[in-house]
């Protein structure tokens, strides 16, 4: 207790982590056998500062700085492309992260507001690669940095009649990292100002909730959830995308101390967009390219990799009865 408002903490935490490996590997096209053998230790103090300032009851300040630390490890050769020496070991990642936001209270205690804004400065992402041979593998990007906001709020608008929302914005990118077997593909390895992927640059959600007393010790409760994600990159080079996404969910029905039934519907508008998507080796195609340059089997054109997406599922209905003994 710093002030009779503010208030600070430090928290700390250290780790230590020992990897060792031992990889037996077999050529696809030849006979060769080939043993991989290493050993890391890693050891790590990361950190953690708040400052909280209690302007009242129902208004809290809230900063802190936080460091991260995923270790690094090996690479070991799945695709039968066969990996460098120099593309055995991949490097820790560290990521510090500063926050700073409130948390409130509000129409005597019905309702709170929460909000937040922070950065995350990214050194040695650990990503999934392509290494000169073009086995998949993880490496380290440069530099990456992500800024972004949350707001979220709950509200009791009426007796048995609750709110909930929330919203984030997330700007993500690589600031330095180059991915330079893209140079043999025809591609530019210079991701500098990349998105990441799988991250939305908006999301936001909405829930209504109704609930009042039926009949006989029973209650009836109606509830609807709406969801929206703007669209994700897929790939490192941010050429491929999942779309926008609005996901609406509804259910309605009774329930006492031990019984409950509902009638809902999921993905009530019936999006398709894909759930996620990947770009994926393909091992079987790799073999027949090696293959053909070393036998007088055909030559097959190489394929690095190829696309994969996750399907929704589509507009689903249903009853669920539930008894608790």
């Amino acid at each position: 207790d710093l002030t009779d408002k503010l208030t600070g903490t430090l928290e700390g935490r250290w780790t230590t982590e020992s990897k060792d490996i031992v990889a037996t590997q077999q050529s696809p096209i030849s006979t060769a056998v080939g043993t991989f053998t290493d050993s890391a230790d890693f050891n790590n103090f990361v950190p953690k500062f708040t400052l909280d300032y209690q302007v009242n009851d129902n208004l809290m300040f809230y900063t802190s700085v936080a460091k991260a630390v995923k270790t690094g490890g090996f690479n070991i050769d799945v695709t039968g492309s066969g990996i460098l020496p120099s593309e055995r070991t991949y490097d820790p990642e560290e990521s510090w992260t500063y926050e700073g936001g409130f948390k409130s209270t509000l129409a005597n205690g019905r309702m709170t507001l929460n909000g937040a804004v922070y950065q995350i400065k990214w050194t040695d992402q650990i990503v999934r690669a392509l290494g000169a041979t073009f086995a998949t593998l993880n490496a380290n990007a440069g530099e990456t940095s992500i800024t972004g906001l949350e707001l979220e709020t709950r509200a009791r608008l009426a007796e048995g009649l609750d709110l909930s929302a929330g919203y984030a914005y997330t700007d993500s990118a690589y600031d330095k990292y180059t991915f330079g077997v893209l140079a043999g593909l025809g591609l530019d390895p210079v991701l500098d100002g990349k998105p990441l992927q799988w991250v939305s640059e908006n999301q936001f959600n909405l829930s209504l909730q109704y609930q009042r007393s039926a009949f006989g010790g029973w209650d009836w409760m109606t509830r609807g959830d709406l969801s929206y994600y703007s669209e994700q990159s897929t790939v490192q080079t941010a050429d491929a995308y999942v779309g926008d996404t609005t996901l609406f969910n509804l259910r309605t029905g009774i329930e006492s101390d031990t019984v409950s039934i509902s009638l809902w519907a999921k993905n009530v508008f019936d999006e398709d967009t894909a759930v996620t998507g990947v770009f994926i080796p393909s091992q079987a195609s790799r073999f027949d390219t090696a293959n053909g340059l070393v036998s007088p089997a055909p030559v097959v054109g190489f394929e690095a990799f190829n696309g994969l997406v996750t399907s929704r599922d589509p507009r689903t209905w249903g009853i669920t009865v539930r008894k608790s003994f």
